[in-house]
Order: C-alpha cells, then sequence, then structure tokens
C-alpha cells in the first residue's frame, strides 16, 4: 500500500481485503479510497463446472458460448442457474467491489463478527 503511484505497481487481493474494511477497526489504509481497481483477474471456485443444460462440452466450446452473453436468451438460461456474468469496465469492477465491502460490511457488523 506504500508503493509509488508510477503506474508500475500491480496488487492483486482477495475478497478477503475487502472483508477485512470492515471487519478491522483500524487499518493503516482504507481500501476503497487507497486502491484503485483495474479488472478482475479470477473468481471462485478454481475448478470449471457447467451445467450439463450448458451446450458446451470443452473449454473452447465454453468461450464461443460467453461470447455470446448478450443474447437475452443465454442470459436467461444463466440466470436459471444463479450464474451473473461479470463483463464489464474497471468503474464496473471499482463498484462492485465498493458494493461487496458495503454488503459484508453490513452482514460483519450485524452479526457483531470479530476477528480472533
Amino acid at each position: 500500500m506504500r508503493a509509488p503511484a508510477d503506474g508500475y505497481t500491480l496488487l492483486l487481493v482477495a475478497d478477503s481485503a475487502a472483508i477485512n474494511a470492515t471487519l478491522y477497526d483500524k487499518l493503516n489504509f482504507n481500501f476503497i479510497r487507497d486502491i484503485v481497481p483495474i479488472a478482475g483477474i479470477v473468481r471462485r471456485p478454481l475448478v470449471m463446472l457447467v451445467n450439463p443444460s450448458v451446450p458446451a462440452k470443452t473449454v473452447p466450446e465454453f468461450i464461443a458460448y460467453t461470447a455470446a452473453l448478450a443474447d437475452p436468451k443465454i442470459k436467461a438460461q444463466l440466470a436459471d442457474l444463479a450464474v451473473t456474468a461479470l463483463p464489464g469496465s474497471p468503474a464496473d469492477f471499482a463498484k462492485l467491489i465498493a458494493d461487496e465491502t458495503e454488503k459484508w460490511g453490513k452482514v460483519i457488523r450485524t452479526a457483531n463478527i470479530k476477528p480472533e
């Protein structure tokens, strides 16, 4: 968090960083203010599984299938599987981080969760 803003330093963080921003009262940084999101790199799980109803049977087929995410029929199929595609800009990713921090912060505060 102390790297110069020179455009050469990248920080990869897990979702725990957003949770920690609300879990700990005294951090030496403000996650929302001090971190500039660039892009989502990965989302878990680390194993690729698809519902048998998805027509893709190989990774290349799946890539082609996901290219059609703008199709309302495909969006509906994904929604039926409780899946949301996350394409978007850095600004979209920043909003996702802020929203997740707010959401999990409320859960943590409501449940009075404290680090052990």
